[in-house]
């Protein structure tokens, strides 16, 4: 489990292609240190829930290399198709008992991509407006106010507008996000990792589940 709270942003400095269907094995360099983590935990990783399969630490930077495998399911859902050595990566370990539940509750599984359509300082302030465009199948699991993880940070909706079969999310991005995470780098055109609040999610698919049942009863 997470929350959406950003830890670290680290760097992909490795993308080793082990072919279908295996998949890939990426290395990661954060500054969070070795003791954080353990052989097998998750950690969320744009978003994505991955598991650690090597650690290693670099002493001259106090810094840590994680190693992940990344299967050809998770490639086809999430932005990993595109991941390359350089990239800005979004991190947070996995919730032990005691820590601070910040943000809202994530799996990181991620539902689909969706498309930066615009990223706009808006006027006189530091604070940020994100336009993104998203397949109609996840817009029943988003309401105003309600919450959405981009890239594994849990983020507030302001706006949701259907566009055919498209819709659109306008959220609003406040200065420390921006400079806390990896979102200051998206462009238009940029594909983000996009994690829909599971309790609406369960509630959503619930209703529709039972529905044609109550009414075909209740005439």
């Amino acid at each position: 489990m997470f929350t959406g709270i950003i830890r670290d942003v680290g760097r992909v400095i490795e993308v080793i292609d082990l072919g279908f269907p295996v998949g890939k094995r990426i290395a990661i360099v954060t500054k969070l240190a070795k003791t954080q983590f353990e052989m097998g935990c998750s950690v969320a990783c744009n978003g994505v829930c991955l598991t650690v399969v090597g650690m290693l630490d670099v002493p001259s930077t106090s810094e840590t290399i994680l190693e992940f495998d990344v299967g050809p399911e998770t490639i086809e859902r999430t932005t990993y198709a595109m991941l390359a050595k350089g990239l800005a990566v979004n991190l947070e370990p996995a919730l032990r008992v005691g820590d601070s539940l910040g943000g809202h509750e994530l799996t990181g599984h991620v539902d689909q991509t969706g498309t930066v359509v615009s990223l706009e300082r808006t006027q006189d302030s530091d604070f940020w407006r994100l336009t993104l465009s998203l397949d109609l199948t996840g817009r029943a699991w988003c309401m105003p106010q309600g919450s959405v993880a981009i890239e594994g940070t849990s983020l507030t909706l302001a706006k949701i507008e259907t566009k055919g079969e498209t819709f659109q999310l306008e959220i609003m991005l406040v200065p420390h996000t921006m400079s806390n995470t990896r979102l200051g780098d998206l462009v238009p055109g940029s594909l983000v990792n996009v994690e829909f609040d599971s309790k609406v999610k369960t509630i959503v698919e619930t209703i529709k589940s039972i529905l044609p049942h109550v009414l075909k009863s209740n005439p």
